[in-house]
């Protein structure tokens, strides 16, 4: 006699594995996408079956978000399932690992994971501009002769955590400025310089940097500098009894009578002067009031003495210190004919 039976088992093999993304990009190596600082990200896992049994209970846990909640936590063979979480960016590079466990009908959980990674944005441009070296942020910035050279420099520094490309420079009062480099890497600097001539009186010129960040709005900077171009200039006239007399013969004074110089002195610059002191060719004592002059301003000098005969002249000349820069001078002649009593008896 005869007699067979037939039996069965099934080889369990229970495996689960998980693609994560952010911003949809697969990111498992450093730098990932490049996401503004307080923009949103969003990550998702994609959860499959790949055992061929299916597999309940199933946990997905973010190492930075925690328990991640799926729409299903049952996947038959060969299913899938998508979960999302988001979050705001932060600055600098960021990594986080999921994990994902899920239980087979018998033997262990099939466990799987994977890593992604964003670079948090943070684009910053600094501008520091200089005139002649100083940071003129204020009136009125350095004090440069008229005529004389003006360096404007502009420092331009990459302060932000990205790399930062079309880097564009102008000027208010100069236009374009070509700079050496137009990127710049995060933490590197550059230096601009525009030369020029020295105009009369206050100038003041803004500056602005643009810069186009790897993600986001293009980032900003501005910097104001100033200078003072002073002219400095003293000017006198000299007159001899009340009259202007620069050419000869000038007034007729009656010889032994009073002679009286007056030396007006007026500051034509715009700066203030110092130490003004006024003197005569001929050594003539001259008494002034005062000894400094603000701008426009004007002071009248006298000397006093007695008529000789015949022709005379002198000169009357003026030095001053300006506040900036090297002293002024000025002169001017004046004259007077020196009448004799038997020169005038004669001439009656």
């Amino acid at each position: 006699v005869m007699a067979s039976d037939t039996s069965h088992y099934y080889g369990s093999s229970p495996a689960i594995t998980v693609v994560k993304r952010t911003n949809g990009v697969i990111a498992r190596t450093e730098p990932g996408p490049g996401v503004t600082v307080d923009g949103e990200v969003i990550w998702s896992y994609e959860i499959i079956n790949s055992g061929n049994i299916t597999l309940t209970g199933i946990i997905v846990t973010d190492n930075r978000l925690g328990v991640i909640v799926c729409p299903d936590d049952v996947l038959g063979q060969g299913e899938a399932v998508t979960c999302q979480a988001s979050g705001v960016a932060t600055a600098g590079q960021y990594s986080n690992t999921v994990t994902v466990v899920g239980t087979p009908p018998v033997g262990e959980d099939a466990t799987g994971g994977d890593v992604s990674h964003y670079y948090g944005v943070e684009a910053q441009i600094t501008l520091k501009k200089l005139t002649n070296g100083q940071l003129g942020d204020s009136l009125p910035g350095p004090y440069i002769l008229v005529g004389d050279p003006v360096t404007w420099t502009f420092v331009i520094s990459n302060t932000g955590n990205s790399h930062l490309a079309e880097i564009v420079l102008t000027d208010d009062q100069l236009g374009g400025v070509s700079c050496p480099l137009d990127e710049l890497a995060s933490g590197q600097q550059m230096s601009c310089v525009v030369t020029g001539l020295a105009t009369a009186g206050q100038h003041t010129n803004t500056a602005t940097v643009h810069g186009k960040p790897p993600v986001g709005p293009n980032v900003s900077a501005f910097d104001t500098s100033h200078y003072f171009g002073v002219e400095p200039i003293v000017t006198i006239a000299k007159l001899t009894n009340g009259e202007d007399a620069k050419s000869a013969p000038g007034p007729y004074i009656m010889e032994g009578a009073t002679v009286t110089w007056t030396y007006i002195v007026t500051n034509s610059g715009n700066i203030t002067l110092t130490t003004v002191a006024v003197t005569d060719d001929q050594g003539e004592a001259v008494t002034c009031g005062e000894t400094s002059l603000g701008l426009d301003g004007t002071m009248t000098c006298t000397a006093v003495g007695t008529a000789g005969s015949g022709q005379y002249g002198n000169i009357g000349s003026v030095i001053a210190t300006p506040l900036f820069g090297p002293q002024v001078t000025a002169a001017d002649a004046s004259h007077y004919f020196g009448v004799s009593p038997e020169l005038a008896l004669v001439k009656r």
